[in-house]
């Protein structure tokens, strides 16, 4: 790969969301990360879509912990009751069994700063959600 493509896929969103992930699990002591950088067809045969969500669910519920990237928010911005800035992450590319299957979900802002975990935050979710 030349320098100039290296440079280039270095500046992408989605490359400092895999290096950004692989620092926070070297500091929560994990060895390995596994980062979803897809999104399931929803417009596969019902056979296949089902298979693939069946299979992510089990990712998710078999992790020791998630981080959930929301890559247009702050915390200054993170969603109140009545808030109209809801990141897009729950607008789409978001799954219900993301936020259920893992026993430890962290939300993480544009920063990469810890906004909170699932059960700090649940409130604020159910609200978003309902």
């Amino acid at each position: 790969m030349s320098e100039g493509k290296g440079a280039e896929i270095r500046r992408r969103t989605g490359y400092k969301k895999i290096i950004d992930t692989c620092r926070q699990a070297q500091k929560d002591g994990l060895d390995w990360v596994w980062v979803n950088t897809c999104c399931v067809d929803k417009r596969a045969q019902i056979p296949e879509l089902s298979e693939a969500i069946n299979s992510m669910c089990k990712w998710y519920a078999n992790a020791k912990l998630c981080y959930t990237f929301l890559h247009d928010t702050i915390w200054e911005s993170w969603p109140r009751k009545g808030s109209k800035l809801t990141p897009k992450r729950f607008s789409r590319g978001w799954t219900l069994q993301e936020l259920i299957a893992p026993k430890v979900v962290y939300f993480f802002d544009r920063k990469w700063e810890c906004i909170g975990d699932k059960a700090e935050l649940a409130r604020i979710l159910s609200d978003i959600w309902c």
